[in-house]
C-alpha cells in the first residue's frame, strides 16, 4: 500500500529539490501505517463474508432454492459463510503475495 499526498509537488527536477525529496524520504517512511492497512484488509475481508452471508446464503434459503451446509459438495448446497471465507483464503493465498487470513475465536 502506497498513499501520496495530492499537494506534494514533484521536487525532482531541481538539485534542491531532489536534496530535500531524499531527505524527507529518509525522515518519514512513505505508504500508511501497518494498523491502517490491517484495517483496511480486516473491512474487505468482513464485507465479503457479510454480503456471502446476507445477500446470497439467506435470500436463496428464504426462496427454498437451496441450502447451505457443511457438506456442501456432497450435498449440491452452498458453502457455509465461514468455508466461503476459507475458500477465498486459500484462493488469496495461492497468489503468493504473502498475505494469509483465517476464522479466529476471540
Amino acid at each position: 500500500f502506497q498513499v501520496s499526498s495530492a499537494n506534494q509537488k514533484d521536487s525532482t527536477n531541481s538539485s534542491s529539490g531532489l536534496t530535500r525529496s531524499l531527505t524527507q524520504s529518509l525522515e518519514q517512511p512513505e505508504g500508511i501505517p501497518a494498523s491502517l492497512a490491517a484495517d483496511f484488509i480486516h473491512a474487505v475481508i468482513e464485507a465479503g463474508r457479510t454480503t456471502y452471508s446476507k445477500k446470497v446464503v439467506e435470500h436463496l434459503t428464504q426462496q427454498d432454492a437451496i441450502t447451505a451446509s457443511e457438506n456442501w459438495e456432497q450435498e449440491n448446497a452452498l458453502l457455509l459463510p465461514a468455508q466461503f471465507l476459507l475458500m477465498s483464503s486459500k484462493i488469496s493465498n495461492s497468489r503468493r503475495i504473502g498475505m494469509k487470513y483465517r476464522l479466529m475465536s476471540l
